[in-house]
């Protein structure tokens, strides 16, 4: 399988022009090493990059970041987190995506039964703040498991 090609908003603004000049799409796949479903993708959805790239955004992002109200439960479920760790509570991952539903329920808005807190979502909540599981060891370890209900 070939590695994941990201274009930045520059060189995605660039496929643009050069496919309005009537550039074939496999022509351009094979020039910005992505495939001919990704080229189509990026044409599809020109003004939307178009008019990020006139409003002077930044040429060289990649991706755009997640919603404020993903990042304000991915910090909460965090900071929820880094807390129980300190009590040196264990943390398994059933448990971290429970309460991130938790969490979510509590911040309320559109959709909010439509969070999951999928295994997806875990590994990449993991990846992204660098929690890898361990045991916890020592005499301050032996926590009362009525404190972690």
């Amino acid at each position: 399988m070939a590695a994941r090609r990201d274009l930045t908003l520059a060189e995605k603004v660039e496929l643009i022009r050069k496919n309005e000049q009537n550039v074939p799409y496999r022509k351009l796949a094979g020039e910005y090493k992505i495939s001919i479903g990704s080229v189509s993708n990026i044409v599809k959805r020109k003004v939307e990059y178009i008019e990020n790239y006139e409003q002077n955004e930044n040429s060289n992002k990649k991706r755009n970041l997640r919603d404020e109200f993903n990042q304000q439960l991915d910090q909460k479920v965090y900071e929820w987190f880094v807390q129980q760790r300190s009590k040196n509570i264990p943390i398994s991952g059933p448990l971290l995506q429970e309460q991130a539903r938790q969490i979510r329920q509590q911040l309320g808005g559109s959709n909010a039964d439509d969070f999951k807190a999928s295994n997806g979502w875990l590994e990449k909540f993991r990846k992204r703040h660098g929690i890898q599981y361990r045991t916890i060891n020592g005499e301050s370890a032996s926590v009362d498991p009525a404190t972690v209900d």
